[in-house]
């Protein structure tokens, strides 16, 4: 399949144009024509057995025909987000790779479920940072009951210490499978809680709590309520609670870890500097 060397903005919407050019309404008349057909002759042999059909095939009919145009819809729009990953790894200086190793990671996400895998990795500097942009899957359940989870992810590295953070977006759709990960819940100010949930490791409740500040609150819950936050091993991690297939989406993930590294930069500092004093002060034993 050969992707268009033009800007993609979205995803679904380049998927589509993208269809259309190639085979034209033929994919979806085909479909909807031998649906019909296929209706239509379930429906006679239903008549001609009196009634006594096994109405699966009527079932298979129907959705056999939209399983197949949604594995064409679906491989289309893989190739369309990987190529808009690319482009928006060269847009901003970065490097590109299809995949990635989800074992390297220290978020709790990057713990849960089975068939975990991580792909369209963007890697580079961001404000004098080492940073990772990908895409990631999981899957919880078997069966049936199986269910794939999938984010982008942007993973900054402050290579300083930080206090274990997980800050829940409630659009999040993995809350409670993260919140068991030996942290306990810490009730935030007003009406914060509607909208996030903060989990801490005992006895970081007030580290936790300086960087969570009201105004950094209030600045999240305005512009940036879709996100959830995790402070781990030195790493930022902030998880889309879906892929991001659009240019304004994935800019407004960046203006929020533009926005989190400016706030959390002089709060470690202020820790760092703390925990100096505290160093020299203290008596020797």
């Amino acid at each position: 399949m050969e992707i268009p060397t033009q800007p993609i903005y979205d995803v679904s919407l380049s998927t589509k144009d993208y269809i259309e050019q190639k085979y034209g309404p033929w994919p979806f008349l085909t479909v909807g024509a031998f649906i019909v057909l296929e209706v239509f002759f379930l429906y006679y042999l239903f008549t001609l057995h009196n009634g006594a059909f096994d109405f699966r095939l009527v079932y298979g009919a129907i959705f056999i025909p939209i399983v197949v145009l949604g594995a064409l819809y679906s491989s289309v729009t893989k190739k369309m987000r990987d190529a808009f990953m690319e482009q928006f790894a060269a847009a901003n200086g970065y490097t590109f790779e299809a995949k990635g190793n989800p074992g390297g990671q220290d978020g709790v996400m990057f713990s849960l479920g089975h068939s975990r895998n991580m792909e369209d990795v963007i890697t580079g500097q961001f404000q004098n940072h080492p940073v990772q942009l990908f895409n990631y899957s999981y899957s919880v359940g078997s069966g049936k009951s199986e269910v794939t989870y999938q984010h982008t992810v942007f993973d900054t590295n402050f290579n300083s210490k930080l206090p274990d953070i997980l800050l829940y977006s409630k659009n999040n759709q993995t809350g409670e499978a993260l919140s068991a990960a030996g942290v306990r819940e810490v009730k935030l100010e007003g009406d914060f809680n509607q909208h996030f949930r903060l989990w801490v490791p005992p006895g970081f409740e007030i580290e936790a709590l300086e960087i969570v500040a009201p105004d950094f609150m209030a600045a999240l819950e305005d512009r940036w309520p879709e996100f959830t936050l995790e402070l781990t091993s030195g790493h930022l991690y902030v998880y889309a609670a879906r892929y991001l297939d659009t240019a304004a989406e994935l800019k407004s993930m960046y203006e929020l870890v533009q926005y989190l590294i400016e706030k959390i930069e002089p709060v470690l500092a202020r820790m760092e500097h703390r925990q100096a004093t505290i160093a020299e002060v203290r008596p020797e034993t």
